[in-house]
């Protein structure tokens, strides 16, 4: 009705799942608990967001689902 939806779908995906900045700190703190250093756990985290920023926007949204 108000064409909104790939909005709506945007912000339902964020409160699920959190947003990057909470899936970096993961990432990065993952890294570290498995014994990593920081310089990997920053190496990881910029590997997983080139990865992720590279996907096109319709997979991105429709992943979680």
């Amino acid at each position: 009705m108000l064409g909104c939806a790939e909005q709506a779908a945007a912000t339902q995906m964020i409160l699920r799942e959190g947003t990057s900045a909470d899936r970096q700190l993961a990432i990065y703190d993952a890294h570290l608990a498995q014994g990593g250093d920081a310089t990997g756990a920053v190496r990881a985290t910029v590997e997983w967001l080139a990865d992720t920023t590279a996907e096109p926007a319709s997979v991105a949204l429709t992943a979680g689902s």
